[in-house]
């Protein structure tokens, strides 16, 4: 908490009240909701980087939130700051639930469609590059498969993974 608290600090200009880890079930970042004592709330991301992949997916994340948001998406989180060092997020926090199939209603499909649908609307992605593994023809699934070869068959570079490799 302590880390966090020294790291988060530094993104705010509010003094931090309280942090608390928010259950993530991606399970590829850690995610937080920070409460400051201007009574405001936030999520911070803390993201994972994989050197191997070379992927920043914070920066990926942040800027398409802060696109949907440029083209009139109001159902999305704000992105609000980038920290490329710390590889941190900060998003506006919305209230919700994570919903179950079991308990989603008509309505929740109907919202959902609306929201797939807008998406569809949207033209201009000249600043986005593909998902790392996003498969256009099946020459990129057959890509996406040697890469993801090579990286398992190449040796680690560090004490840890070199660890984990040879068991």
């Amino acid at each position: 908490m302590d880390d966090n608290l020294t790291s988060f600090g530094r993104i705010f200009t509010s003094k931090i009240k309280n942090i608390q880890s928010i259950d993530n079930l991606g399970c590829n970042n850690q995610v937080f909701k920070v409460l400051l004592s201007d009574g405001s709330c936030s999520v911070v991301k803390k993201y994972t980087h994989n050197d191997l992949d070379g992927w920043n997916r914070g920066e990926t994340e942040f800027k398409t939130l802060k696109y949907l948001e440029a083209a009139g998406f109001h159902n999305v989180p704000k992105a609000r700051v980038y920290n490329s060092e710390n590889k941190l997020g900060v998003y506006s926090f919305e209230e919700g639930e994570v919903l179950d199939v079991s308990t989603a209603t008509v309505n929740d499909a109907r919202l959902m469609g609306v929201f797939l649908a807008k998406l569809h609307t949207l033209k201009d992605f000249s600043d986005f590059t593909p998902a790392r593994s996003a498969c256009l023809c099946i020459q990129d699934y057959v890509d996406v498969l040697d890469r993801r070869l090579k990286t398992l068959s190449t040796p680690p570079n560090n004490d840890l993974l070199n660890e984990s490799y040879n068991f």
